[in-house]
């Protein structure tokens, strides 16, 4: 057995940093739904992550993947997302939680879908008011406001 190719370590590496947030988030705090504490949302963005990692060992493990890209271009992919992840955390207090949001999903997603921008801004504009919706108005968490008050 060779070994682990890099589509299988950063899953690996994801997966780790997942269940770290997770216990870190637990030190925290969880809270309950209607009323979380301040280590609910982490918790929640680790598990995701812990989860999608586990799902990402396993499909490739089982399914062959297509190169869809050089290894470099994945690793300046991956370096992009975590600059424009540095900048989110900047930006998120001054612009607010559905503007900063807005701006660093529909580039990742633009990323992941190889340029189809059509793609990305509706994906992007889903996920940011889908989380908006379901943490601001249903479980009443104080989102970011900023500069526009929304």
């Amino acid at each position: 057995m060779g070994s682990p190719t890099p589509s299988k370590s950063c899953h690996v590496v994801l997966l780790l940093l997942g269940l770290t947030i997770c216990v870190a988030s637990i030190q925290l705090r969880l809270g309950i739904p209607s009323r979380p504490g301040p280590g609910f949302m982490p918790f929640g963005g680790g598990l995701l992550l812990f989860l999608s990692s586990v799902v990402g060992l396993v499909r490739d493990g089982v399914v062959e993947r297509k190169a869809d890209a050089p290894a470099g271009f994945r690793f300046v992919r991956m370096i992009v997302i975590v600059l424009l992840l540095a900048a989110y955390t900047l930006v998120l207090n001054r612009l607010g939680y559905i503007i900063s949001t807005l701006a660093l999903m529909i580039p990742i997603f633009s990323l992941m879908e190889h340029g189809n921008l059509p793609r990305s801004l509706v994906r992007g504009v889903l996920s940011v008011g889908i989380t908006y919706l379901l943490f601001d108005k249903w479980l009443d968490c104080q989102l970011p406001r900023g500069i526009l008050g929304f």
